[in-house]
């Protein structure tokens, strides 16, 4: 069966297994673009209440490999996609008349330009060369709403003001954890390894480990990070949850250092996480992020 089919097939039976109230609702087939990667999920609506998207890729992995037929498969779907409508109802979601109320909640999430150029046409983002920063609402810590032109419509906050509050805001929501890859390493082991006194490679995320790549925005952060280690510094792109800071001193040609980010990228970073396969240098002389690589695509276009 190929995977069109099984969702077709979910969307027409799943009711069956679902209990009375749900029987006079719609279901309809969602689908979210990351990264160029197209999730497709069910929603089982009703009028006037937030209704979850439940993502089918997992389900039908099971059934096309042989871990359960589909009787058990419509069963796992109706039973989580209740859990997770009651989880649903537990969120404040935030109420777009007094958005100004959660302003002190949002953050920017870091996510690749090109792979996601196509939704980010008219909506709220600050570009920093090929990152796209998204701007956010910390809601729980399993649930994140986007600020969309659509909800920020029904509010009386402009873009360029929600974006300027967003950029300053940031830091005070993720807050950045800057650490050696040593003291990373020591922390997931139970083995104590002496520090570097001058470490080659250092880790730069938020408090959660999550969505923390945007804060190479931070430009009080990114120099007060070269007034620590004394000197410019490479910036990797590790995923969008963290990137890699190298000393310009430690660190090889940035050509190889984009070979290496590029390797990686490939082979160690899920798909929805990939952020760029671009290296950036600190300039404390400038004050800002460069490209430590041209990029000569980008140059031909122009």
């Amino acid at each position: 069966m190929e995977y069109k089919e099984f969702i077709e097939e979910v969307m027409e039976k799943i009711k069956n297994y679902l209990p009375d109230k749900y029987q006079d609702r719609t279901v309809f087939l969602e689908s979210k673009y990351q990264n160029g990667i197209k999730r497709e999920g069910i929603v089982i609506s009703k009028p006037g209440e937030l209704c979850p998207i439940l993502y089918l890729e997992r389900f039908y992995e099971d059934y096309v490999n042989g871990f359960a037929d589909k009787e058990t498969i419509y069963k796992s779907i109706a039973k989580e996609y209740q859990e997770a409508e009651l989880f649903a109802k537990e969120i404040p979601i935030p109420d777009s008349n007094h958005l100004e109320d959660y302003l002190e909640q949002s953050f920017f999430k870091a996510m690749n330009y090109e792979k996601n150029k196509s939704w980010l046409q008219g909506e709220p983002y600050i570009l920093l060369h090929d990152i796209a920063l998204v701007p956010y609402i910390d809601i729980t810590d399993d649930a994140k709403m986007r600020i969309t032109s659509s909800y920020l419509s029904q509010t009386n906050i402009k873009k360029e003001e929600l974006l300027k509050y967003v950029l300053e805001n940031n830091s005070k929501v993720l807050k950045p954890q800057f650490k050696s890859m040593q003291e990373i390493l020591n922390e997931l082991t139970d083995q104590q390894f002496e520090e570097e006194e001058s470490p080659s490679m250092y880790v730069l995320t938020g408090k959660e480990k999550k969505c923390g790549a945007s804060l190479i925005a931070d430009a009080e952060l990114m120099q007060r990070i070269q007034e620590q280690i004394g000197e410019d510094y490479y910036v990797l792109p590790s995923s969008v949850h963290e990137t890699l800071i190298l000393p310009q001193s430690k660190a090889p040609d940035p050509t190889e250092l984009k070979e290496m980010v590029m390797a990686v990228n490939r082979s160690e970073v899920e798909p929805e996480d990939f952020l760029s396969d671009t290296v950036y240098k600190y300039k404390a002389s400038r004050k800002a992020i460069e490209l430590a690589v041209p990029d000569k695509s980008r140059e031909r276009r122009r």
